[in-house]
């Protein structure tokens, strides 16, 4: 800014209403302080969504709010994993259901939701199972407890974090893909499933819903 160099902020979803009411006062103060006055100076604020764009409209910050969506190589995702190898070793036979979560272990994400719902799935259906894969932020724990409260040890796994080959093996194996977010800007891993062929359940708070 002090050389007159024009530059773009990219919040990346933590202007959205969800992520603003966290700690809240912080945000009020470090808004009123600093970032507001940081960002109506900037030549753009890149947004990934319609959804972001619409939330961070409600600040009433000055620079033009513009649309960029994420990109995704395809190359990967032309040549899937066959099916089968991660079903065989969470005991499922092919006609079996298995749904997927795929993220962070954080609040916002909403797995509990997902599990809660799921519960109601495994009622009805009594080959469905939930696969949760991605890094724990402090809520596994929790998870856990909830998947015991309900009953459902034997039909919801926690696989940790994938990568490379193993999550496309769990997109393969995959039925459906779920993303119940209370914040998302974007959501990467539903356009990766997508990519991967999946049907794709999301809800209303997440970038790519429309």
């Amino acid at each position: 800014r002090n050389n007159r160099v024009p530059y773009i902020v990219c919040p990346r979803g933590s202007f959205m209403r969800w992520a603003m009411r966290q700690k809240r006062l912080k945000k009020f103060l470090y808004m009123s302080l600093l970032e507001r006055r940081l960002t109506n100076r900037a030549a753009a604020v890149q947004c990934t969504s319609e959804l972001e764009r619409q939330q961070t409209a409600q600040l009433g910050l000055r620079p033009p709010l513009v649309i960029v969506p994420n990109g995704l190589s395809m190359e990967r995702f032309a040549r899937l994993p066959a099916r089968g190898p991660l079903r065989n070793q969470l005991r499922l036979s092919s006609s079996d259901l298995l749904s997927v979560f795929v993220g962070r272990l954080h609040p916002e994400k909403r797995v509990d939701l997902i599990i809660t719902a799921f519960a109601k799935v495994a009622t009805a259906l009594s080959g469905a199972h939930l696969a949760v894969a991605g890094p724990d932020y402090g809520e596994e724990i929790r998870l856990r407890k909830l998947v015991s409260e309900l009953g459902l040890e034997r039909r919801v796994t926690f696989l940790g974090l994938l990568t490379g080959n193993d999550l496309l093996q769990l997109y393969s194996d995959a039925d459906l893909l779920t993303l119940l977010s209370w914040r998302e800007s974007f959501g990467m891993v539903v356009l990766e499933g997508m990519a991967a062929g999946l049907p794709v359940l999301v809800g209303t708070e997440v970038g790519l819903a429309n």
